[in-house]
């Protein structure tokens, strides 16, 4: 029983650094509500990824990583306001293999901001 719980604790030793490495290492999409709305549903598609964020209160934020295997093309995003409105466009840029990116989308009543570095005014359409 001893050496049973030796080789379950020597695996968790070793799952939770690579864990930690792995995340590190992923892309991540952020999106923030820095709207006086709330978003109802909010979806952002890379070539290769479909990311669904479900809802988010003004001001509340959240994350989610993408795979790192990607086709080129940019970032498509969808936020549908509770005020009816959606606010839809394509921003940014995605390569494949980009350990680590952080890419954050700030959206606000009428506008959407991309960052992944330097800040950009992203050509959003509201439908």
């Amino acid at each position: 029983m001893k050496g049973y719980s030796s080789k379950k604790l020597s695996l968790l030793f070793l799952i939770i650094p690579l864990y930690v490495i792995g995340i590190n290492f992923v892309p991540q999409v952020t999106v923030l509500n820095s709207s006086n709305i709330r978003i109802v549903d909010a979806k952002i598609t890379t070539p290769n990824s479909d990311l669904k964020f479900w809802s988010l209160n003004d001001g509340e934020d959240k994350e989610l990583h993408y795979s790192i295997f990607q086709k080129e093309g940019k970032y498509r995003y969808d936020f549908y306001l509770n005020s009816n409105i959606t606010l839809s466009g394509e921003c940014g840029f995605v390569k494949n293999f980009e350990f680590g990116k952080r890419v954050i989308f700030l959206v606000s009543d009428d506008k959407v901001i991309y960052s992944s570095g330097k800040s950009v005014v992203c050509e959003t359409f509201e439908i």
